[in-house]
């Protein structure tokens, strides 16, 4: 699912799993297609719930500067 930003736009703001508890109230069921293409256009995934794992996206985690990341219980640099 996607959380709506606030205003008119209501522009996509983050992405959750459909039973993520940090989701807002404003937020809309979509499918894993348009998931796919909001992450890829740079709308963040919700790291509680990290749907972008679970649509096999790994490939956009950003990575800090300063080390390594944890995601999926693996080690990532």
């Amino acid at each position: 699912m996607v959380q709506l930003g606030i205003g008119v736009a209501r522009t996509p703001a983050q992405l959750h799993q459909g039973t993520c508890h940090m989701a807002g109230n404003r937020r809309s069921p979509i499918d894993r297609g348009e998931a796919r293409r909001l992450l890829a256009d740079g709308v963040t995934a919700c790291t509680h719930s990290r749907p972008d794992i679970d649509l096999g996206i790994l490939d956009l985690l950003t990575v800090p500067e300063w080390g390594w990341v944890f995601a999926s219980g693996q080690m990532i640099r």
